[in-house]
């Protein structure tokens, strides 16, 4: 088996009951809502050549600042 179900629901519980923190926020409802930072992840922005993805990511990072 791919993964264990017990230890996934379990996981999915945590989250919705407010057990595990969550990430740091923009402040842009729209933004939050699908990504959030967190001090320990590593994020990759993929997409096709250019489509904005530089603009973006320098625009995030000015708003997390």
């Amino acid at each position: 088996m791919l993964i264990d179900f017990e230890k996934t629901v379990s996981t999915l519980r945590d989250v919705k009951s407010g057990k595990i923190k969550e990430g740091l926020k923009l402040g842009i409802d729209q933004i939050d809502e699908y990504l959030r930072f967190k001090p320990t992840n590593f994020n990759v922005i993929l997409g096709h050549a250019n489509v904005g993805k530089t603009s973006v990511i320098l625009y995030l990072m000015l708003m997390y600042r």
